[in-house]
Parts: structure tokens; sequence; C-alpha cells
């Protein structure tokens, strides 16, 4: 769609379908499998009861960054170290994704019900975007993050005003500091 049309309105019906079938494979089997040493490292980490030991063994123990496991370990105190429980953040960041990228694509104005389509089914049956979305570890939340930057990435390389919207600036900057903290 060139940028002189007037846009149709985001197809909400189509993201809430997709995301659904992206929620449903992603929490069917959840529980099946064992954790892994990964992820027994996301509980070690989380659990450590004096929040300057979680800090200093955080620095030595793993590379990626902290926002997941400060989650992690509000989210332990509440829910537990079950396999679910455990893997319920990162499924669910996964199935969020997907509305996301399919907004980010309409943004930009090139969209049509089709590329809405692909890009939605593609994000919704992904085996890798399912596979690490079931793991308790970062990267779903990560990959969340950088998706909404490029929503806003995508707004602000599109908008013919001057200047960007603030919202639009802001929301950048901080799915940025999301995305790496």
């Amino acid at each position: 769609m060139s940028p002189s049309c007037s846009k149709p309105p985001f197809p909400w019906g189509m993201a809430l379908g997709f995301t659904a079938l992206a929620a449903f494979l992603r929490f069917a089997a959840l529980g099946q499998e064992a954790l892994f040493l990964d992820e027994r490292l996301t509980i070690d980490t989380a659990t450590i009861p004096a929040f300057s030991e979680f800090l200093r063994a955080f620095l030595h123990r793993d590379p990626h960054p902290p926002l997941y496991f400060l989650l992690m370990r509000w989210w332990i105190r509440l829910f537990g170290v079950g396999h679910i429980a455990l893997r319920f953040p990162s499924a669910l960041f996964g199935a969020l994704t997907v509305p996301v990228v399919m907004r980010a694509l309409y943004e930009s104005r090139c969209a049509t019900r089709l590329s809405l389509i692909a890009v939605g089914s593609l994000a919704s049956v992904c085996p890798f975007h399912i596979y690490y979305s079931q793991e308790a570890r970062p990267y779903a939340m990560q990959v969340l993050f950088f998706a909404l930057n490029l929503l806003y990435a995508v707004r602000i390389w599109v908008d013919t005003r001057p200047l960007p919207r603030r919202s639009d600036l802001a929301a950048l900057l901080l799915t940025a500091a999301l995305a790496i903290c």
C-alpha cells in the first residue's frame, strides 16, 4: 500500500487468531520435557536469597542481561519452580511476539492482507520460536522486546512529520533498553 493511500484498520481479529494459535503451540507441551541445565541455572540464579549475592553470582555465572532473572526472582516466589510455572513467562512472551510483528508490518505501509497472513502464520508456527518460547531462559523475552523495538522504529521511519512523535521515540528507546537489560 502506498503512503498516499488511506490505511485500512489493523486486523485485530486476525492478529488475535494467530496469537491464540501461537499460545496453543507454546503452552500445549510446556511441562513435558525435563528441565535443561540452562533452565536449572535460571532457577539457581533467580533463587539466591540475598539480592547482593544474586547480583554478584549473576555477574559471574550468566552472560545474559539481568532483567529476565529479576523477573524470574519475582515469578518463582509467586508460582514456584515447577516445569510449567517456570516456562510460562517465556511461552507468554513468545505468543505476544506474534501480534507485535504483524503490527510492525502493518505500520510499514507495505502490508497487504496476504502479507499479514504470511507473517502471522510464520511467527505463530516457526519451530525455532516455539522451541525457545518453551525454555525458562531470556530468549523469548528478548525477541519480544526486539520486535517491539522494530515496531517503533518502523513507526518513526514512515512518519512524514519533520520530527517523530515523542511517544514513539520514547518507546523506541525504552524497548531497546529493555532488550539489552
